[in-house]
């Protein structure tokens, strides 16, 4: 259900929705640093972005986004070798 949806359906804004199931802020942000640790480890590991994507339950340019990011940031990409 959109927050559209949900505010229809209870009588209140979209933006009062999003409010009340937001996460906090620190959860948030740990997630998300969590999710691009976990992007640069399968790109190093050969995953493709459509790949990790899947995987990952995000959007190919997300991955592209946080790829261009680390790349900027300095952050080694460079393929680990496949393990024997």
């Amino acid at each position: 259900m959109t927050a559209r949806e949900a505010a229809e359906r209870f009588g209140v804004s979209p933006r009062t929705i999003r409010y009340v199931v937001a996460e906090e802020r620190t959860v948030y942000e740990n997630r998300a640093a969590e999710r691009r640790e976990k992007i640069i480890e399968l790109h190093r590991r050969g995953l493709r972005q459509k790949e990790i994507a899947a995987q990952l339950e995000v959007t190919p340019g997300l991955v592209s986004k946080r790829l261009r990011e680390a790349r900027e940031a300095g952050v080694d990409l460079s393929r680990i070798p496949p393990e024997q």
